[in-house]
């Protein structure tokens, strides 16, 4: 029974579970759906959050890359702004020493740095025109360290916007602060052109070189960035005005305050009370000076009947070519002159020797080796066996140059000596003191072994010339050295001193001394040296004028007169350097010439001349001054002196000066009307 039972049981009860099972299976088929949505609701969040992930890693990989170019663009400055440190100091020195060399009456110096200051001005412009001019004004406001902003530029005085917005690191020389300001303003002029028919105007505030408030002032210029005016008005009344015509054609009238105002092409007005013009530079009324050389023979200081050429006593002094005495050393190859003479001297001699065989074919042809030198500059004399081969040189704008000629040599041994010489030393321009000089190869070609070489052979120097060494010209000296005298001279003989004792000129105009019939050298009168003297013509191929006009801008070759002629022919001796009589007058002669042609020559003012028109400004100053009205116009007159004791011979008043004016009663304004009246006039000094 039991067995069935249990039977029966188990069917029974696996009839009961099936209902069970199925509803376990449905609530797992739920919650699988529900972690599956929990699973895609977090798989959501997780993509959203390596979007922001990668999001975050783009904006940085950008701020990475914005700080990189930040970086590069602050090193870029960085760079700009110590080149451009470098310059500023530079062109502030530059213009301090310009004015210190003004005040000091130096105007060579300071034409000097003023044309090495052009020269960054101008490269700066270039490169301006490059990177732009924002990055140059950025360039300066970074370089001044600058905190300023528009309200404080126009609140402060010059004075403190300079000490509050220059770093004192910028000082050098002890510079004033007006030279920083004169600085500030070059860059703030400087900038993009207006289109026509506007004007630009660029404005600062002038300084008035005191601690009070500085002045309002402009300078206008015109769609080309021409300069029209510059206008300084310091508010208490006071007023100057530059009114400025900067084509070189055409004249133009300018309205300036209402008032119309004519200006010649190419020029600059002046108005210092902003109304009456006193100045202009196209409108000069100057007395210009005829002056001739008159020549005078060098008169003997001896007690003869007769005084002339032929009393002369000259007394004669031959250098040897090459080394004379001890060597100062000896070297293969070659040295720089500069660096070897250390300015103790013109010149330097180059000396060796060459063997030639008597198998050499140009020995038996009669023909002749060729010497070629190649040099730095300046100049040069060669000479083979003691007599001169010949001489180069170069030129002002480039001292190399090249030498080419035939020698004379020998069977034998040949000394070959050349004589190396500066004629002055650059003290100006890029680099100047990296300039060089003196000889770099020299070469023989036309032998059997073909060109010789000898750049690299065993050369001696000698610094200065034997007579330099004995001090020939010193007075203390003379005595004690082998002068030869004779009454005639040698002519056309290279290395030689010539001296001779002469009186003054007559009279008391300055003197000079004419050298054109010598070659090239030194003179000296009583122990002074009057300088170098060579009379070398210059080049006949250059553009010169019969007239010169001003207009437009200036360049070397601008007006150029004596083309062919000798660059100089006088030399200034002033009459402070001569006694009542023995003046000792040395002269050596490097190349050759003829001394017995040397001259005084006084320089005489034989007439005088000059220009004026009724419409130059001739306004009297001090009645501006007064009444600020300038009402007081004087007529345009000419003035003419003569020099001391002498006489305007060709006017019937016994004056040495006349003035004649410019007035209806003396030259009729019927004449010619509608046109200005001009008068020229020329006198004669006698």
């Amino acid at each position: 029974m039991a067995p069935f039972c249990l039977r029966g049981r188990f069917r029974n009860n696996k009839r009961s579970t099936l209902p069970c099972k199925n509803k376990k299976k449905k609530s797992g088929m739920k919650d699988m759906q529900e972690r599956f949505e929990k699973l895609k609701v977090e798989m959501e969040e997780i993509s959203d959050e390596q979007k922001n992930i990668r999001e975050g890693q783009r904006q940085v990989r950008e701020k990475f890359e914005a700080i990189e170019s930040e970086c590069e663009e602050l090193k870029r400055e960085t760079r700009l702004i110590i080149q451009q440190s470098a310059r500023t100091q530079i062109k502030l020195v530059l213009m301090f020493r310009i004015l210190k060399a003004r005040e000091q009456g130096d105007l060579a110096t300071a034409a000097n740095f003023t044309q090495l200051l052009r020269g960054i001005v101008g490269r700066e412009n270039e490169e301006r025109q490059t990177s732009g001019t924002a990055d140059q004004l950025k360039l300066f406001w970074l370089q001044c360290s600058t905190r300023i902003t528009e309200e404080d530029f126009f609140r402060k005085n010059s004075k403190g916007w300079v000490s509050d917005n220059i770093s004192n690191t910028v000082n050098y020389e002890n510079l004033p602060w007006n030279m920083f300001f004169i600085h500030a303003q070059w860059y703030f002029i400087s900038g993009k052109q207006p289109r026509s028919p506007y004007v630009r105007i660029n404005m600062d505030g002038s300084a008035k070189g005191q601690a009070g408030l500085a002045a309002a002032g402009g300078v206008s210029r015109d769609a080309n960035g021409n300069w029209m005016a510059d206008v300084y008005d310091d508010g208490s009344g006071a007023c100057a005005a530059f009114p400025a015509n900067m084509d070189d054609k055409t004249d133009k009238n300018v309205v300036f305050r209402n008032v119309s105002y004519h200006l010649l092409a190419w020029s600059v007005s002046i108005l210092p009370d902003c109304k009456n013009v006193v100045f202009n530079t196209a409108k000069i009324s100057s007395q210009v000076s005829v002056v001739e050389m008159v020549p005078e023979e060098l008169q003997p200081s001896v007690a003869l009947p007769s005084k002339d050429l032929k009393a002369l006593k000259w007394d004669i002094f031959v250098e040897n070519a090459g080394i004379c005495g001890a060597a100062d050393f000896t070297k293969n190859g070659f040295v720089d002159h500069i660096n070897t003479t250390k300015d103790t001297s013109d010149y330097v001699w180059y000396t060796t020797s060459i063997i030639v065989g008597e198998n050499e074919e140009f020995l038996k042809k009669g023909s002749h080796p060729v010497l070629l030198i190649e040099s730095k500059g300046h100049a040069f004399h060669a000479f083979v066996n003691q007599e001169l081969q010949g001489s180069a040189s170069g030129n002002g704008s480039h001292s190399p140059f090249k030498f080419e000629n035939p020698i004379s040599l020998n069977a034998g041994e040949n000394e070959i000596a050349l004589l190396s010489m500066t004629v002055g030393l650059q003290n100006a321009g890029g680099l100047y003191e990296w300039v060089g000089a003196g000889l770099t190869s020299v070469k023989i070609e036309g032998l059997n072994n073909g060109t010789v070489d000898l750049s690299m052979s065993s050369w001696t120097y000698k610094i200065g010339l034997q007579g330099e060494h004995l001090g020939i010209y010193k007075r203390e000296i003379l005595a004690g050295v082998n002068w030869v005298s004779t009454s005639e001279p040698p002519k056309n003989q290279p290395l030689t001193w010539y001296k001779v004792v002469v009186d003054p000129p007559s009279g008391d105009e300055p003197v000079g001394l004419d050298m054109i019939r010598v070659g090239k050298g030194l003179a000296w009168l009583n122990g002074e040296e009057i300088g170098r003297y060579w009379p070398i013509e210059s080049c006949k191929h250059l553009e010169c004028v019969q007239e010169c006009d001003y207009r437009g801008k200036f360049f070397p070759d601008k007006c150029l007169t004596g083309c062919g002629e000798p660059t100089q022919r006088w030399y200034h001796v002033p009459r402070s350097w001569f006694k009542p009589s023995g003046n000792i007058l040395v002269i050596f002669e490097e190349k050759g010439g003829d001394p017995t042609k040397i001259r005084f020559s006084k320089r005489k003012t034989s007439g005088l001349c000059s220009h004026i028109a009724e419409d130059y400004p001739m306004v009297d100053q001090e009645s501006i001054s007064k009444d600020g009205n300038g009402n007081d116009k004087t007529r345009p007159t000419v003035h003419l002196k003569c020099p001391k004791n002498t006489w305007i011979s060709n006017v019937r008043f016994g004056k040495n000066e006349c003035a004649i004016e410019l007035t209806e009663e003396k030259f009729d304004k019927s004449l010619c009307p509608g046109t200005t009246k001009k008068l020229a006039i020329e006198a004669v000094c006698s």
